[in-house]
């Protein structure tokens, strides 16, 4: 009898130890998720939008870089931005900084869906690389215009897929 009840009481304990667990976790998911959210939103809502417009000739001329596709993916929880560096050197002059990383920006819409932290890619010629920035709200749809934004150079809007 005292071994059942012994049993019992560690069930019991590990049953209000998982529920508590649980609920933490559940927590700090919240937490983690909202609060990015709201910051980036309010930060990058300050931020002024591109001057400069660019044609896609003349960010392969120029900065040897090319957009090839901008995409909603994961049940729409994100966007895919695939960028092929066309030449290392003349790409890494406008990527080479954090404040050029692209941005993206959906018509009709005053967010911004951004990086977050500080980022520095190796560049290689002829390689394709891409970014995934979060949607959670939905704002980019498949067919949405969006532009991409290098620092104060933007892109004429291009429908994601």
């Amino acid at each position: 009898m005292t071994t059942i009840t012994s049993a019992l009481k560690q069930n019991r304990a590990f049953a209000l130890w998982f529920k508590a667990a649980t609920i933490a976790v559940i927590f700090a998911f919240v937490i983690g998720i909202i609060n990015p959210i709201k910051f980036f939103d309010e930060h990058l809502r300050h931020l002024a939008l591109p001057d400069v417009t660019i044609t896609d000739a003349e960010l392969e001329a120029q900065y040897g870089i090319r957009v090839t596709l901008i995409a909603v993916t994961a049940a729409g929880g994100m966007v895919d931005l695939r960028i092929k560096v066309l030449d290392a050197e003349k790409a890494d002059k406008l990527l080479g900084e954090h404040e050029n990383m692209p941005t993206l920006i959906p018509e009709g819409s005053k967010r911004r869906l951004g990086t977050t932290g500080e980022h520095r890619m190796k560049l290689f010629s002829g390689k394709t690389y891409y970014m995934l920035y979060g949607n959670g709200l939905g704002v980019v749809q498949p067919g949405t215009p969006v532009s991409v934004a290098f620092g104060n150079l933007i892109l004429p809007p291009i429908p994601a897929k």
